[in-house]
């Protein structure tokens, strides 16, 4: 028979708040599916699940025998059933398909949104998608559709991009580059045909091809920031990484460009608020305006979200920098964890899963 036994090497403290991450999810060497939620292991299934994904606010996972559900609140909601059900669960809202339907999930509510959606993209705060009844590009965002686009044949699935709370578009009849951000869709330029364009939260960076001009829209405004065409950039929160047309690695934040290299770094990775980059074979960060140094050497297995980079640095220890301080998550040997936005989940053995949570670290472990 077997004896569940919780340890605590730490408890939560009272006064935590709880506005960060406090979801994770995993299966035990059993397949058994457990929930650790702000503190605390719940199991939710005693047979194997097919998938799961951990959200800012739930977790959606599919069971074994099919079933589409959600752990929201403390309490499981059954959401759907069919083997064609693909879903996406973020900071905010969980959004699904199942053949020609969508679907949302918020605040413990579920929503359709549409019965014939051609094609869909669902981010943290928006779901756009095509409505092929319709004829209409639709954003569904804080509890509203709205109709951004109509008149439309096919949906521009090859000329559309969204952020976490904005959408970039082409649109097919008109060829015109709109953006819709906070409910508004402003046009960026007239000729938008063969645009290249990334959206990140609040900004959109595009490179202008009969302007030569790498432009960015952010939060309601645009900049110009270069006048030849980037090698390179990548999309983060409010922000862009980008290598210039003469190498030089650069950061638009703030409305200002940075100059972070002089030359080109080796891989450089940008997600939410976190920049990380290979300068030389020295593993860096761009933290409160200066490069800071986490590892001389580049590790091979590292992770990137929120405010956090996790990594596995040569002893197979976890390490992590958050809010520009690197610590120690745990001097135990570990194979591999996830980073589930600032919360790292690993295991120890076969049977011991460990949490680090608001510095803590909360241990589930299953005894003979």
């Amino acid at each position: 028979m077997m004896k569940k036994t919780l340890t605590w090497i730490a408890l939560l403290l009272l006064t935590t708040p709880l506005a960060a991450q406090h979801l994770a999810a995993f299966s035990s060497y059993r397949d058994y599916f457990y929930v650790f939620d702000a503190g605390q292991f719940k199991q939710l299934e005693i047979l194997k699940v097919q998938s799961f994904q951990v959200g800012g606010v739930c977790v959606a996972y599919i069971d074994n025998a099919g079933a589409f559900k959600a752990y929201y609140n403390g309490v499981v909601y059954p959401l759907d059933q069919g083997s064609a059900i693909k879903y996406t669960a973020t900071d905010y809202l969980l959004g699904w398909s199942i053949y020609d339907f969508l679907k949302v999930f918020e605040n413990g509510k579920v929503r359709v949104l549409s019965t014939a959606c051609d094609a869909y993209d669902i981010q943290d705060s928006l779901i756009a998608f095509y409505d092929r009844l319709e004829q209409r590009i639709k954003v569904y965002y804080k509890g509203d559709i709205l109709t951004i686009e109509d008149g439309l044949i096919t949906f521009p699935i090859d000329n559309f991009q969204s952020g976490d709370n904005i959408v970039a578009y082409v649109t097919t009849v008109t060829n015109k580059f709109k953006v819709f951000y906070r409910g508004a869709t402003t046009v960026l330029d007239d000729f938008g045909e063969g645009m290249e364009y990334k959206a990140g939260r609040d900004i959109v960076a595009y490179f202008d091809a009969p302007r030569s001009t790498f432009t960015v829209f952010y939060k309601g405004g645009s900049y110009d920031l270069e006048y030849y065409e980037p090698q390179s950039f990548k999309m983060g929160d409010d922000m862009v990484a980008y290598v210039d047309n003469t190498g030089n690695f650069k950061l638009f934040k703030d409305g200002n460009v940075t100059t972070i290299l002089t030359y080109t770094p080796a891989v450089y990775d940008i997600d939410d608020d976190v920049i990380v980059f290979n300068d030389q074979g020295y593993f860096k960060t761009y933290c409160n305006g200066s490069i800071q140094i986490i590892e001389r050497y580049m590790p091979q297995k590292y992770q990137i979200d929120w405010h956090t980079i996790a990594y596995v640095d040569e002893n197979q220890n976890i390490k992590a920098v958050k809010d520009c301080q690197k610590f120690t998550v745990t001097y135990e040997p570990v194979d591999s964890f996830d980073l589930i936005k600032d919360l790292i989940i690993y295991n120890v053995g076969f049977n011991i899963t460990k949490v680090f949570y608001y510095g803590h670290t909360f241990v589930w472990q299953v005894s003979r």
